[in-house]
């Protein structure tokens, strides 16, 4: 019988959560900060909106991270990271999906800048202390990070229009009825969506398979791991027991292992570039340890169980000094294909001073210090931080034109392999429609990006390649706006275009009228906000004027 891997210091804070009222602990923490801050910082009014409201945000919130890191400062950054890899989940959820995460990995980015630990000389002993005293402290100091996550959620509103009053030396929301139930609509709709790698580039979501490692064999040892978080499951692993033996054993995963083809990553656009986005030359030693990932787990015995229980696993610098030294040429023969060969680190020490400086940011929220070295003979591979690190940073730079065209053209030919691989399917006469201009009594009248049909339905789409970046995540006011501004005008000129052609369906090279119904929406690589009632509403049931891919992919499976 396979035994089950317990974690005393995850079953310790768990009784604990169930036998203390850790809301009041954590709440009149971040009351307590909050309160000192805005005191000290008093704003010229109570009621805050636009510039003003951003300014004061941007006053206070480096402020409250200040905060913490000096009340918490007594506990090191791998004793945080031990207890928040070990955390009750009910501890950092909240009303959104998204809050965990983003709350988790705000907590870590935080607990990073934390003094460097010690550990003892048995790496697979490595553990902190669990008591009371220990889980007060840890409830304190989630109270004041999710403080900190609700002012970050505060100025992504007040950059879609929201506002908000300083009430009882706390800022609370103080938003017309019209922004709040479009600020909603956006949080829901994000989070049902989000997930994958793909819209800082312009692009439908990558979604990583882990139904491929299945396939994985001792000849094929090179692939490109993911370690995304997921829903807490049992999964069989090889693991030490406490006299230090391997054995099989099970263990209740919160993260899991998943392959995407590199490709895909480092050529997103499917098309050699004249010019190397930005993004690769910051992220390279990344792309390294994905690929080392896979040797490290096969080499390290504990390692997998650690990473898919904690996300993370120690091991002597010898061994990964070795591993990294021997794989590492033939890691690069493949990333050569699409780096330069100066971009690449061809030994462990390199690599690591490299890596090194992919360090974590709070705002914007951006993950990163995945490697930390410990009493100069142990070394850390936090494989959580590394897959999300990557993903915050895949970000494409919007002035590059040629970027842009790339990435818009590929970003149809996604829509319309979604549709390839729906029922929506169009014959080929239909299909040859895509891309043509369409014309009628002389004059162009549009192009189509993305076509389908099914029956008598014809499903016109125009795509918009825009990009989920940093500002864009921040919140800032500018950029929220100039998206929702590219939208809006998309979607009136795209549903008058249909209204047109419902009118009048046949032109000089096209010949729509055996359908009975045109739908026409406009599609991106995510969902964008909007307050335009237009831009909100329906043309049919569950298909939305603008939509994302992914809720695109799902309407036309329904």
């Amino acid at each position: 019988m396979i035994s089950r891997v317990t974690d005393l210091g995850t079953e310790r804070l768990k009784k604990l959560a169930s036998n203390n009222n850790w809301q009041k602990i954590a709440k009149t923490a971040a009351l307590e900060t909050i309160s000192e801050i805005v005191a000290s910082n008093k704003p010229d009014s109570n009621v805050l909106q636009g510039v003003a409201a951003l300014e004061y945000l941007e006053k206070i919130i480096p402020s409250v991270e200040a905060a913490i890191l000096s009340r918490h400062s007594a506990y090191s950054d791998l004793r945080w990271l031990w207890y928040l890899r070990r955390i009750p989940r009910e501890l950092l959820t909240g009303s959104l999906r998204t809050t965990f995460p983003y709350d988790l990995a705000l907590a870590e980015t935080i607990s990073w800048q934390m003094p460097k630990a010690k550990i003892g000389s048995h790496l697979n002993q490595l553990h902190y202390p669990v008591d009371e005293h220990v889980f007060r402290h840890l409830c304190r100091f989630v109270g004041r990070v999710k403080m900190l996550s609700d002012l970050h959620g505060t100025y992504r509103s007040v950059g879609k229009g929201a506002t908000f009053k300083i009430e009882s030396g706390i800022p609370v929301p103080n938003t017309e009825k019209n922004v709040d139930e479009a600020i909603q609509i956006y949080d829901f709709r994000h989070e049902t969506t989000q997930g994958g790698l793909g819209a800082g580039l312009g692009l439908s979501p990558l979604e990583a398979d882990y139904s491929r490692l299945k396939e994985l064999n001792e000849k094929d040892d090179l692939h490109f791991v993911l370690t995304p978080s997921c829903s807490p499951v049992l999964v069989p692993v090889t693991y030490p027991d406490d006299k230090g033996k391997i054995v099989e054993a099970e263990v209740d995963a919160q993260y899991f292992m998943s392959i995407v083809e590199i490709e895909k990553v480092l050529d997103p656009y499917q098309d050699q570039l004249e010019i190397e986005p930005n993004y690769l030359q910051e992220i390279v030693p990344i792309f390294q340890f994905q690929y080392m990932l896979f040797i490290l787990i096969a080499n390290i015995p504990w390692a997998i169980g650690s990473m898919l229980k904690q996300g993370y696993f120690l091991t002597k610098i010898d061994i990964a000094r070795n591993l990294f030294d021997h794989h590492l040429p033939k890691i690069n023969s493949i990333l050569g294909q699409w780096l330069k060969a100066s971009l690449l680190c061809d030994t462990f020490d390199a690599w690591l001073e490299a890596a090194s400086l992919i360090v974590p940011k709070t705002w914007p929220l951006k993950s990163g210090g995945f490697v930390g070295i410990y009493n100069e003979a142990y070394v850390l591979f936090n494989t959580a931080s590394a897959t999300n690190a990557m993903f915050g940073r895949m970000e494409v730079d919007k002035s590059l034109s040629i970027l842009g065209n790339k990435r818009g053209s590929h970003f149809e030919s996604q829509c319309q392999e979604i549709i390839n691989n729906s029922i929506w399917i169009p014959g080929s006469e239909i299909a040859a429609m895509r891309g043509r201009t369409l014309r009628r009594n002389g004059r162009a009248v549009t192009d189509i990006d993305a076509i389908g049909t099914k029956g008598k339905t014809l499903l016109l789409i125009s795509c918009k390649s825009v990009v989920y970046d940093s500002d864009y995540d921040l919140g800032k006011y500018s950029t929220i706006r100039n998206v929702q501004s590219t939208i809006d005008i998309a979607v009136e000129y795209w549903l008058n275009l249909i209204d047109s052609l419902k009118a009048n369906p046949v032109g000089e090279n096209f010949d729509f009228s055996d359908f009975d119904r045109i739908y026409g929406v406009v599609c991106t690589p995510f969902a964008v906000y909007s307050d335009s009632e237009q831009t909100l509403s329906f043309v049919d049931d569950g298909l939305r004027a603008c939509l994302s891919s992914s809720e695109l992919e799902t309407w036309l499976a329904t």
